[in-house]
């Protein structure tokens, strides 16, 4: 299972697609966010390796996407949302449902650098 992904660029009076060199990650319900500190777009989402669902996040800086891999296996999302924290220099991903069963996640991932994390949801 895979759900096509294309990247538009904005010129400042039209948009076109950016072509990318090696393709853009196949994730689907995916949210995407600006990492200032990195100057890198970001995607998270759920990609479906084997027919099996499974967390991933990707960065782009412009020229090549790069997969950043948790060092523990993190719970497939969708619906989801991402934001980046400029006080705290990290991009923040919260919320959304489980890919497997849409049941609510309250948990809160976050990239800092190349390196993930989650604080769990009250």
């Amino acid at each position: 299972m895979g759900c096509p992904v294309e990247l538009w660029k904005w010129s400042g009076s039209n948009w076109s697609l950016w072509p990318v060199s090696g393709g853009i990650p196949n994730l689907c319900s995916f949210s995407a966010a600006f990492d200032r500190t990195q100057n890198s777009l970001v995607l998270t989402g759920t990609a479906y390796p084997g027919n099996v669902p499974s967390y991933r996040t990707w960065s782009f800086d412009g020229t090549a996407w790069t997969e950043t891999v948790p060092s523990k296996p993190l719970r497939a999302r969708q619906g989801h949302t991402s934001v980046f924290d400029s006080k705290r220099g990290e991009l923040l991903s919260f919320g959304g449902f489980l890919a497997t069963s849409y049941t609510a996640i309250r948990e809160l991932v976050r990239r800092s650098g190349t390196s993930l994390s989650i604080d769990p949801g009250t």
